[in-house]
């Protein structure tokens, strides 16, 4: 192995001058001038690389690389204080990376082919060119400065979209890492990371690859039996319990969503009439598919729909353009634009699998599970979901808010409804989880979103997947925390967020 061991004054020219270590020295008189560097003079292939005591030498303050560095197995430290420091003037690949606690510094680009963990707010990355890792992950304000692109199958972090601070996906890494390799509690999961070097140092993966290539893929039950345009599916869609009970229309029912550029539309009427319809619209056409009494004319439907199987029913078809003097309806046939063929063939099983997405977000949370979490004892004193104080707490990095059965704000009884939010700038965004009953008399778990703090903003239905991706991410984050402070509730225990009012009713009640 060939390098040399020289004080830190006979490399700083060597350095890039944007670098902790070089900047650092300059600005406070020479202050790093004496302290040992190993220097690696031209590439360097090493197979692993500690750096807490490296090549089992003590108070080594950096590792300097004058070209690439290929380290085929892991890079790591124990301990996330004063470990080496790592400067590469060129490419930098390696099995697995854990570390924290020093600078690390790459001119050219990083390739981790499994796991980057750069843990402790002491620890700073920095990839003049692209970075990429199957997993990566910078955790407790791990610094981290990557110039170029960023390929990561999947990244976790404690900072949100937003620059916010929060919790770990505790789920989410129980899912990625090897069970071995976490340490599980009723209170939180953490990183297990002397487990992980032991794995390390074995030849083993600490992560499951495959979990991670699909870690953001949620597995969502497809609804209907085929992507036919038939009578059967369009009752199924007009039947969906995101249809709402009550007409917003005098004439019928509807729910309707914007996908990108493209706008749905599905209708029932009101019984007893057979009426459904689905409207499809990207501009600068429309499409109507609709029951209607049979005609049994043969066109060129007939090679791409089913048979109406209900009797004195069938499907018609219309089309009209949304712009230009002649936006009056016409039958779908032949002699129908190309766009609008293409309209009817993308748009319906583009329906149909949205719909199955959000049916599935619907019934994502049980009511009885809401109910549960509002009738925790650690929920108990929060009774007033309209006043800023009495509604709820901070629990981490969200905000979690009850309204319990039975309230009335102005005049009406409002829906049981469990509130997580949290920060957006310096805004909030805030998702209500509240119980609705179907006309059936089943209940259902509707997620509305507010995107402003206040109850003067109103809370809609939300058909954003994204959001409702982060929706149900936080409720279970929630879920967990609230369920974990209730049980130190009933251990005597209060949490430390809770005012002053609340630790009086639990100790009123004996919890405390």
């Amino acid at each position: 192995m060939n390098y040399r061991v020289l004080p830190f004054s006979d490399v700083k020219h060597l350095l890039p001058a944007d670098s902790w270590a070089y900047a650092r020295n300059e600005r406070n008189d020479g202050e790093f001038e004496t302290e040992s560097v190993i220097l690696f003079e031209e590439d360097t292939r090493l197979e692993n690389l500690n750096l807490g005591t490296p090549f089992d030498m003590e108070d080594i303050f950096l590792i300097l690389v004058d070209g690439n560095l290929v380290v085929d197995s892991y890079i790591y430290n124990e301990e996330t204080g004063g470990a080496t420091g790592l400067i590469v003037k060129g490419d930098l690949q390696a099995g697995n990376m854990v570390v924290g606690g020093q600078e690390i510094y790459v001119t050219g680009n990083l390739q981790v082919s499994e796991l980057f963990w750069g843990d402790y707010n002491h620890g700073d990355l920095t990839v003049a060119g692209n970075a990429s890792a199957l997993l990566f992950m910078d955790t407790e304000e791990y610094h981290v400065s990557i110039n170029g692109e960023q390929h990561f199958a999947l990244r976790i972090s404690n900072w949100d979209e937003y620059g916010n601070w929060e919790d770990l996906d505790e789920d989410l890494l129980q899912e990625v890492f090897i069970e071995d390799c976490l340490i599980k509690s009723d209170e939180e999961v953490m990183m297990f990371r002397e487990k992980m070097l032991e794995y390390f140092k074995s030849g083993r993966s600490v992560i499951i690859p495959d979990k991670v290539k699909t870690a953001e893929d949620i597995d969502i039950p497809y609804l209907f039996d085929n992507t036919d345009i038939s009578m059967d599916n369009l009752f199924r869609l007009a039947n969906s319990i995101l249809m709402p009970n009550e007409a917003i229309e005098s004439e019928g029912l509807k729910y309707e969503f914007w996908l990108e550029d493209d706008f749905y539309r599905v209708f029932r009427s009101a019984a007893p009439s057979q009426y459904r319809a689905v409207y499809f619209q990207q501009d600068p056409y429309a499409v109507i598919v609709e029951t209607q009494e049979n005609k049994r004319d043969e066109n060129i439907l007939s090679r791409v729909i089913r048979r109406s199987e209900k009797p004195g029913v069938e499907l018609n078809f219309r089309w009209r353009c949304t712009e230009g003097e002649d936006t009056e309806w016409h039958a779908f046939d032949d002699r129908s634009p190309e766009q609008v063929h293409l309209l009817l063939q993308n748009g319906w099983p583009a329906l149909l699998t949205k719909v199955s997405s959000f049916e599935y977000y619907r019934r994502f949370a049980h009511p009885e599970r809401i109910r549960e979490l509002l009738s925790l004892p650690l929920a108990e004193p929060y009774d007033d979901f309209y006043d800023d104080d009495r509604s709820g707490f901070w629990c981490g990095s969200v905000y979690i808010a009850f309204r319990q059965p039975g309230v009335v704000h102005e005049g009406v009884e409002q829906s049981p409804c469990f509130l997580v939010a949290r920060e957006k700038g310096e805004e909030m965004e805030i998702f209500h989880f509240v119980i609705k009953e179907e006309g059936d008399g089943t209940e259902v778990v509707q997620i509305l979103y507010q995107a402003e703090n206040g109850y003067e903003h109103k809370a809609r239905l939300l058909w954003d997947e994204e959001k409702l991706k982060t929706a149900c991410r936080l409720f279970r984050m929630a879920e967990r925390k609230l369920l974990s402070l209730n049980r130190s509730l009933l251990a005597g225990e209060a949490p430390c967020e809770a005012e002053s009012f609340a630790i009086e009713y639990w100790e009123q009640k004996g919890y405390l």
